[in-house]
């Protein structure tokens, strides 16, 4: 936990941390664990109908000493929908998330509290990856990193695709007041269920800043659905992208839309062949979005 001071802390809650979980009870204690017990956060696991054979909450001790909040759902509809019933019940003025088989790193909480009091409405910060079962160095937290330091660095567009193209909810404080004012909520659909998130908090954002500090664990394990290879669920994420170059596009920020041609083969390498005269956009039904989030 580093040298975070929790006597010094304030009892008002300054940090929620969300964290959908699903059948990994281990990973999600070694997340629980890399998160100081304050009265400073407050810690939500939404747990999304796990097999009753593989979890057993009554056995888990890190979820008996009073700083961790339980929700169980049976709908077993997706993290997407886990965090936002999770959000229902964050009091903290911050919004922090993480999945469950990530975790955060030694010194983490120190320079998330030392930004507790700016004025921005999401502050980002760095992450580092490994594989979960070995522990050895991966490679997922490149592209995130590269954001900041071309932010840092000022350079052409850099804040646009802070805001925009930063697909997921961890490695960042969101101020909790944006999201409930915004109404913004997760996709509740099985997997890029945070990136139109993501690209909202973003855009609604009056400002935002970017720390040059590593404060998050990114993981990388077999048959996580970030590293599945399905067909399906490519199609899913596809139209995700496809919503959210065209929000992009509408609100003047074409110039940093990610090239869907390109997504889309190096995602389907390995994969069923799409046969693109048959797939209708229109078709793919989204949860959650009655309406996109206007400019």
């Amino acid at each position: 936990m580093g040298n975070l001071n929790v006597e010094a802390i304030s009892n008002s809650i300054l940090f929620s941390v969300i964290i959908p979980h699903k059948n990994t009870p281990d990973l999600l204690k070694r997340c629980l664990d890399s998160i100081p017990r304050t009265e400073g956060i407050q810690v939500i696991v939404v747990d999304d109908n796990s097999c009753k054979s593989i979890v057993d909450f009554n056995e888990l001790t890190d979820l008996k000493d009073g700083f961790v909040e339980v929700y169980l759902t049976k709908e077993g509809k997706g993290a997407g929908y886990a965090r936002n019933v999770g959000m229902k019940y964050a009091k903290g003025k911050w919004l922090l998330f993480a999945d469950a088989d990530d975790f955060f790193t030694e010194n983490a909480f120190e320079h998330l509290f030392a930004q507790a009091d700016v004025s921005e409405d999401i502050v980002y910060f760095k992450s580092s990856s490994c594989y979960s079962d070995t522990g050895e160095p991966a490679k997922r937290e490149l592209k995130y990193n590269k954001l900041i330091d071309d932010f840092i660095e000022k350079k052409q567009y850099a804040e646009d695709r802070l805001r925009y193209i930063w697909n997921t909810p961890w490695a960042k404080m969101i101020k909790r007041e944006l999201v409930e004012h915004q109404n913004i909520l997760f996709d509740e659909i099985p997997i890029a269920n945070d990136l139109i998130f993501s690209c909202h908090i973003g855009h609604h954002a009056a400002s935002v800043k970017a720390e040059d500090k590593v404060i998050y664990m990114i993981t990388v394990s077999l048959g996580s659905l970030t590293n599945t290879q399905c067909f399906k669920l490519h199609k899913i994420k596809f139209v995700v992208f496809f919503r959210r170059n065209r929000f992009l596009r509408k609100i003047g920020k074409k110039h940093i839309c990610p090239s869907l041609i390109k997504r889309l083969f190096q995602k389907t390498l390995g994969c069923e062949r799409m046969n693109t005269n048959n797939y209708k956009v229109k078709n793919m039904p989204m949860k959650n979005q009655k309406k996109e989030v206007s400019a």
